[in-house]
């Protein structure tokens, strides 16, 4: 998964159009933990291609959406679900800090190694329940081999 360019003409649009949740990672470039943040962010994006997208706004050439969300340090993510701003955060997020946010936004569609379109059809507590028989069995069978 790419991560794409936001502005302040965009934002709204793509916001508002936005199915899955959204990362907003705002930047500058003279900010040296702003790169350290887009490494993590482009590991996250990776592990997120089918459930979330991700979007970086540099916070010099896009001033108004800096302004509307009250960003006053950097770097920062915005975890947007729904149209609207969930979760505001500044300062490096690890790719770990990453993940256990959008599992918060979405956790059916996140769990790793397992495709949206899967756990869409599941309800997530029978995704539990399932998990849970299949670790039991699992325990079972471990004993007997014994």
């Amino acid at each position: 998964m790419s991560i794409k360019p936001i502005t302040d003409q965009t934002f709204d649009k793509i916001i508002q159009a936005a199915d899955v949740p959204v990362v907003v990672d705002v930047w500058a470039s003279w900010c040296h933990l702003c790169k350290l943040q887009a490494a993590y962010l482009e590991d996250a994006a990776h592990s997120h291609a089918d459930g979330a997208q991700f979007f970086t706004l540099n916070a010099d050439e896009n001033p108004a959406v800096v302004r509307r969300f009250k960003i006053f340090g950097l770097p920062a993510l915005l975890y947007f679900h729904g149209g609207k701003l969930i979760v505001r955060k500044t300062g490096v997020q690890s790719v770990a800090a990453i993940n256990a946010q959008l599992m918060q936004l979405t956790p059916a569609a996140m769990v790793s190694g397992v495709k949206t379109s899967v756990l869409s059809r599941l309800n997530w507590e029978w995704a539990v329940v399932v998990f849970g028989l299949l670790l039991a069995i699992g325990g079972i069978i471990f004993k007997s081999l014994q």
